[in-house]
């Protein structure tokens, strides 16, 4: 059953055109990529990557040895088959991503990635779609951004086609902003199921390339699209009889619809055309014979709605843009309604469509092929007369939204109609996060506990000493002693004057934390500076935000909401041990403070736990909080032991004396905290224990610095997602981070319960059968 929010789903209805002007200046730009008035330019350099899976259970070379055929063979293309490795699948992938665009940067050279494999949708709305390598719960996957919204990609000066061979293959994304343009071509949409045996998308790809290039044309993207819906969508008798084809291929039954991307700042086709090769190709087709038929020249159409501002449209000037656009012709008004503004419904070729530019105000309604049989309908069901009526095109004027409506004679009061679209929704999170808070920023800006501690005039105690002072609040609750005595216990070892002059580091220093600060620009869209450092690096980082300026507001014409510029920052530390923590404490905000406090107590102490406080004292600030503790079962033959002595290791191989390594069970915590002042302007700090994993962690410090360049990853969320784009809201991101951890605790969980129960399962007797009642003597 589909869902209800899909069915009734009226979110775009409110977006509109600006005017008729408007509507025209888009499906004229469409006309002119489509159809451009000078042939394109072929390019210098193409390169394909076919990209599949090193432990993939779909027949792979039966798929791609076509392919590669007519690749090399006839269109000379340089041809790569590159398998997705089992171990470090997004780091490999972005990498092999990342070299191939530094190699083709350059106008005049195309890059083809073709994915055939499995896909589903991200567990996250919105998120990327994932690839993996087999069906199964655990089978290596990485998320499909990696290839499409690749920063080097998105700003390559080349072009990029995306070939998908798969379903849920199509990922949202911004316009590129390179000179270079992205178009993908997919087999399937994000409503279809991958299922076995719907692999026609690569024959029919195969077929319409071994076609075009034997009759001697150019082949656009959006062309070669209309070509395979046409062989997907409906069964051809034209098909089996393709004289063009190196593959034998059944008329296929109604099964999907392929799917067409672009990004683009200005709408453009990849065109695909021979390179110069050799006289004779190495894959020798049958030539095209008179009488031969071909792929089918039209059709289908594609509906789309298009919602006006304005309140007439404008017959005589549509008229006129039919006639002087050449290419118009094609595009025809099937039904213009009266609504709360003008409602046209214009059918168009999919060529148009495909490269009309990505507007709220355009909307797709479905392919059609063939007349309009609603006139015949009419006819039957309202009478002739009825039908022929004069239809007015005038639209009377009616008022979008009505937001108050005064009593009518009775003498009734003002009653509120606004539609459900325009009442405000009740939140319980403050409006006061919701804007911009400039006026608090300086004082976030301050490091708290550091300042003072610099005003206690007990000589008898260390610097560290004085800010972990300030940082657990000793003085102000007796009640909460124990909270101080441990993190003050804890923290004993470290020396604020030897972690400033970076003595307990050894050389080169060891790698135990990452921070990023993120802010959008006007003159760029993200500025991100990811740091790995060691623990006096670390501190010296935090430092450095607590003296910048506090970032100005951007202008807005609105006097009722300000708009700040966001300011995200991320600390991620493994393995927290008091020279990480007094790092963070002395550099903790007014805001921080004592919300950090709670949550180095709770983490070293190995606690559970989930809090949403929204503090009201001072100028008000929110912290969204999580701990997940869990055992790690691992396989070794010494202990990866903590050194902090936080947490404990258990020897649990006497559960299987037949094995020759040992096996032990670790403690572990994750911990997270989002803390700000306002929806835009927040601190995400990430703590996570990695020490039970010997230093081969794929959360360790070390194995992102590793990737550095290549795989761009969020730590904080166990490197599930991508950095980039950022996600600016402080809720969003924190659901994002909790997700991720969640998911990589319960596999931890479950690894363990399932680990013990294989063990124990030796130990488990059956008690034998009850003995057989004895004889009765007669």
């Amino acid at each position: 059953m589909e869902s209800a929010s899909a069915t009734h789903d009226t979110s775009k209805a409110s977006f509109h055109l600006p005017d008729l002007t408007s509507l025209l200046s888009h499906l004229n730009d469409a006309i002119t990529a489509a159809w451009p008035k000078e042939a394109p330019t072929p390019y210098k350099r193409v390169k394909v990557l076919l990209i599949s899976w090193d432990q993939s259970d779909l027949d792979i070379e039966a798929e791609l040895t076509p392919l590669i055929s007519i690749l090399q063979g006839l269109y000379h293309y340089d041809t790569e088959s590159w398998k997705i490795p089992s171990r470090r699948s997004a780091a490999e992938l972005s990498r092999k991503v990342s070299d191939l665009v530094t190699e083709y940067n350059q106008e005049g050279s195309l890059l083809v990635f073709y994915y055939l494999g499995h896909s589903k949708p991200s567990d996250q709305a919105g998120g990327s779609p994932v690839w993996f390598a087999k069906r199964g719960y655990s089978f290596p996957n990485v998320q499909a951004s990696y290839v499409q919204v690749h920063p080097r990609v998105s700003g390559a000066s080349c072009d990029t086609l995306l070939l998908y061979d798969c379903s849920h293959s199509i990922q949202p994304g911004e316009a590129t902003t390179g000179r270079g343009v992205i178009e993908t071509l997919a087999a399937r949409g994000l409503e279809s199921p991958d299922t076995e045996g719907s692999r026609l998308f690569t024959q029919s790809l195969v077929q319409e390339l071994a076609h075009a290039a034997h009759t001697h044309e150019y082949i656009s993207t959006v062309e070669l699209h209309r070509r395979l819906v046409n062989r997907l969508q409906k069964p051809s008798p034209t098909v089996p009889l393709d004289n063009y084809s190196i593959l034998p291929l059944d008329p296929p039954t109604p099964t999907h619809t392929p799917i067409h991307a672009l990004l683009a700042t200005t709408p453009r086709t990849i065109t695909l055309a021979p390179l110069p090769g050799p006289q004779t190709p190495s894959v020798v087709l049958a030539p095209p014979t008179t009488g031969t038929p071909v792929a089918p020249a039209d059709g289908p159409d594609v509906l789309v709605a298009c919602r006006l501002a304005e309140q007439s449209f404008d017959v005589e000037r549509w008229r006129q843009w039919v006639e002087g656009v050449g290419g118009a012709r094609g595009i025809s008004v099937t039904a213009v309604y009266p609504s709360f503004s003008v409602l046209v419904i214009l059918r168009m070729p999919i060529a148009v469509w495909d490269l009309v530019p990505a507007t709220a105000g355009i909307s797709f309604v479905g392919y059609v092929a063939g007349r309009d049989f609603g006139v015949d309908v009419a006819k039957r069901v309202e009478g002739e007369a009825e039908v022929e009526r004069a239809v007015e095109l005038e639209v009377p004027k009616v008022e979008a939204r009505v937001e108050v409506a005064e009593g009518g004679a009775d003498g009734g009061g003002e009653e509120d109609v606004r539609s459900e679209e325009t009442r405000p929704v009740e939140s319980l999170w403050p409006e006061i996060f919701g804007r911009g808070r400039s006026e608090v920023y300086g004082i976030e800006e301050e490091p708290h506990c550091l300042m003072l501690s610099d005003l206690q005039d007990d000589d008898d105690v260390t610097k560290a000493e004085k800010i972990i002072r300030e940082f657990t609040h000793e003085r102000s609750d007796p009640s909460e002693r124990y909270i101080c005595d441990e993190i003050q216990t804890f923290c004993s070892p470290a020396s604020f004057e030897e972690l400033l002059a970076g003595d307990i580091e050894k050389t080169p220093p060891e790698l135990v934390a990452i921070v990023d600060e993120t802010s959008p620009s006007r003159s760029q869209s993200r500025v991100g500076d990811k740091k790995y450092l060691g623990r006096q690096q670390l501190l010296d980082a935090l430092l450095q935000w607590r003296t910048r300026s506090p970032p100005p507001l951007i202008e807005t014409d609105s006097e009722e909401k300000e708009v700040s510029v966001a300011k995200r920052r991320l600390v991620y530390i493994t393995n927290l041990d008091p020279w990480s923590t007094l790092a963070v404490a002395a550099t903790a905000s007014q805001s921080q403070a004592l919300t950090l406090r709670d949550f180095v107590h709770k983490h070293i102490t190995f606690q559970p736990g989930m809090e949403v406080n929204i503090d009201p004292s001072g100028y008000s600030s929110f912290q969204l909080t999580f701990h997940l503790p869990f055992f790690a079962w691992r396989k070794s033959n010494i202990p990866s032991l903590d050194t902090r002595q936080l947490r404990s290791c258990k020897n649990v191989s006497f559960l299987d004396k037949s094995n020759t390594s040992e096996t032990y069970i670790y403690e572990a915590q994750v911990s997270c905290t989002v803390t700000g002042v306002d929806n835009g302007y927040w601190t995400a700090y990430a703590f996570f224990d990695t020490y039970h994993d010997g230093g081969e962690s794929k959360r360790d410090v070390q194995f992102y610095e590793s990737t550095k360049g290549r795989a761009i990853v969020d730590p904080l969320a166990g490197g599930r997602y991508e950095s980039n784009p950022p996600v600016w809201a402080a809720r969003e991101y924190f659901l994002q981070v909790l997700e991720a951890c969640v998911r990589d605790v319960k596999s931890e969980w479950r690894n363990v319960a399932l680990s013990l129960l294989k063990k124990i399962k030796p130990y488990v007797s059956v008690p034998p059968p009850p003995p057989p009642p004895p004889d009765r003597v007669s």
